[in-house]
């Protein structure tokens, strides 16, 4: 009987199979002998095994190194695509067949296939394991040919490339995006089964309450290290009574920041070539572009989710909607939101400026150069009125469907629109206001007036440009609008 697979580890041997192999050995203490890896130098019909496992493990990990998926021309031009989309949507007998048709010395990228074999199941959890980005490589903006192209847009779990960092950090990041569900038993099950029977005796002696509440006591505790040790860069501060659910939501929090190294930039839309805006322009609103200079920050991948809300604010919450963004609050609601992370955390929280904002959704200090937040083309990055179904979508990566911008930061454009702050370094007002000799950003907050970026689900796609501006009372709730939060530096 042919052994079931749940995961499934593709990588390149050259450059990334010391990886590979490191978080094979560590995930089979929890999924014995259900991770399909090849381990050896096999050829030939072993490839046509791999496409089998291919098609029914529930998880694909790709592991990938900086030089694993370069590609030149020839391997991005249409005859090669094609090539390799035969390749990827043959059926299992069809594609032994022929890969014995092709000659034994002919070039075949079988991690390409694997990549794109993966692609086409739309029930396969896609999981890219790749370096943290700098300035010699960025996963996101790697050039890749269209058949594996959309690999990009999966949610990644990074690795530092640093000598002093440990590959197997990556595991707990790696389990907890996986479908398949660990063995009850593993190695080491037996200690941990004499615990347990201890723990279970002690209960019974001191009764159960007593054991149960000093155990929450003991993750909790472990929770917090865990949290400064991983994430010390933001100099957590943690409030010695904070519950675990709100501990929780933090850390989730924390995992889907994104750095963004601060810059110059000119804020707005570009003059054309006669000195005029486009048709996309509203030059009340948008004009005159100013330069900015914005400062180092963090931002979060996605707009605040209904669960991370809720838990943090001690709300109740519907489980069907917990990947959701949060809408319906107001800016006062945003701010509120910001300083309990705060005072909980001891992190620097805050609402983005429109400076801030902007700078990211354009890709920071190695701008994308388009009109939308990561592309040109407005349905491969947003959800807006022709293709929302007019509802929000999920904030994953994996069910989304939508590409991230080059700071893999998901619906700058689209899904819903996001709260802003105001700066003083600002100085485009709007018509009404300039009408009133309004010059200041607190005098303009208390006149209620507040800015919204990036569109929504229901905008236009004039409405979803980066630079796109538009007013909303402090005190307005909307089903359309949410928010997005940053780290300051301190």
């Amino acid at each position: 009987m042919p052994k079931k697979y749940s995961i499934f580890i593709s990588y390149r041997r050259r450059d990334a199979g010391d990886k590979a192999e490191h978080l094979y050995n560590l995930l089979d203490l929890y999924y014995k002998d259900r991770i399909s890896f090849d381990r050896e130098n096999l050829t030939g019909k072993f490839n046509v095994q791999l496409i089998d496992r291919i098609d029914h493990v529930k998880d694909f990990i790709l592991v990938l190194e900086k030089g694993s998926l370069m590609y030149d021309d020839k391997d991005r031009s249409d005859e090669t695509v094609a090539f390799y989309n035969e390749l990827d949507s043959l059926s299992q007998e069809d594609f032994a067949k022929r890969i014995d048709e092709l000659e034994s010395n002919a070039e075949i990228d079988y991690v390409r296939i694997e990549i794109g074999r993966a692609l086409k199941r739309k029930d396969l959890h896609i999981i890219p394991v790749v370096p943290e980005r700098n300035d010699s490589y960025n996963f996101a903006a790697l050039n890749l040919p269209s058949d594996i192209a959309p690999v990009k847009g999966y949610e990644a779990v990074f690795y530092s490339d640093s000598p002093d960092a440990l590959f197997k950090d990556v595991v707990p990041k790696v389990k907890k995006h996986l479908m398949s569900k660990p063995d009850i038993l593993h190695k080491g099950m037996w200690i941990g089964g004499a615990i347990v029977l201890i723990f279970a005796i002690l209960a019974s002696i001191w009764g159960w309450h007593h054991y149960q509440t000093t155990k929450a006591e003991e993750t909790r505790v472990a929770i917090i290290d865990s949290i400064c040790e991983q994430y010390a860069k933001f100099n957590p501060n943690f409030n010695p009574d904070i519950p675990t659910e709100k501990l929780l939501a933090i850390r989730d929090i924390l995992s889907k920041m994104e750095p963004v190294e601060g810059g110059t930039y000119m804020m707005g839309p570009a003059r054309q070539a006669d000195g005029t805006y486009s048709d996309d322009v509203e030059p009340d609103l948008e004009t005159p572009p100013t330069s900015q200079a914005v400062s180092s920050f963090y931002i979060g991948r996605y707009e605040v989710t209904v669960e991370q809300w809720c838990r943090v604010m001690g709300w109740e919450f519907d489980e069907n909607s917990s990947d959701l963004p949060m809408t319906n609050i107001t800016m006062t609601d945003c701010q509120v939101f910001c300083d309990s992370l705060n005072n909980l955390s001891g992190i620097s929280f805050a609402i983005p400026t429109e400076a801030e904002w902007e700078y990211a959704a354009r890709g920071g200090n190695n701008p994308d150069g388009t009109l939308y937040a990561g592309s040109d083309q407005l349905k491969d990055v947003a959800w807006y009125k022709d293709n929302s179904n007019a509802q929000p979508h999920v904030c994953d990566a994996s069910n989304s469907g939508k590409l991230c911008n080059s700071l893999n930061l998901f619906d700058m454009s689209g899904n819903v629109s996001e709260w802003c702050c105001w700066t003083d370094s600002i100085h485009r007002l709007y018509s009404d206001m300039a009408s009133r000799k309004i010059t200041s950003s607190d005098v303009i907050y208390n006149h209620g007036i507040c800015i919204i970026r990036g569109g929504n689900y229901m905008s236009e796609p004039y409405e979803l440009t980066v630079f796109h501006r538009e007013t909303a009372d402090k005190s307005q709730k909307s089903p359309n609008i949410g928010l997005r939060i940053v780290i300051k530096n301190k």
